[in-house]
């Protein structure tokens, strides 16, 4: 009866070091979930334009981000890490015309593996001629992007009475 017991638990452990012993994937950042939620919103959409990528965006950032500005810097600082580094990515997007900012934000928002892609084999072998409806940026407020992530950056009282609009009435 002992054995028995031994047995199982041994089974059990070996189940649960099954489980465990996947492929060794590290979890997605939070910006790749945003994003693919995001393209599949993106699809299902009759109209397709940077604006509506924009709305499918937002619609997605609450439920893996409390603050939307997280996510854009997160996903401004993924667009340098992985494309803008390249000084191969910069010259492409110089030759027809675009912004590699604004060209990085959209393939990324395609995908990780075609943002890979794009580095190996170029930006016009993999996207040919749809990278020339990458015009408009995904994140067009960089201003408020960067005033708002500096702490020492500080409100004077009459800034913040100014931007705040018509929040406070009067009595």
């Amino acid at each position: 009866m002992a054995n028995e017991k031994n047995s199982e638990t041994a089974v059990e452990a070996k189940v649960a070091t099954k489980k465990n012993a996947g492929k060794g994937r590290t979890p997605k950042s939070p910006v790749w979930k945003v994003l693919d939620d995001a393209r599949k919103k993106f699809n299902a959409q009759i109209v397709k334009s940077t604006s509506v990528k924009r709305e499918c965006i937002k619609a997605c950032i609450g439920k893996y981000y409390a603050d939307d500005l997280r996510f854009w810097l997160d996903l401004l600082s993924q667009s340098e890490k992985l494309l803008l580094d390249s000084m191969r990515f910069n010259k492409a997007c110089d030759n027809l015309g675009l912004a590699p900012k604004t060209v990085a934000q959209h393939i990324l928002f395609e995908s990780e593996k075609t943002a890979k892609r794009v580095l190996i084999e170029g930006v016009e072998a993999v996207l040919g001629e749809r990278v020339k409806m990458f015009t408009e940026p995904l994140y067009v407020d960089e201003k408020k992007l960067y005033a708002n992530s500096s702490s020492n950056v500080q409100e004077t009282p009459s800034e913040a009475s100014a931007t705040s609009g018509s929040a406070v009435t009067a009595a």
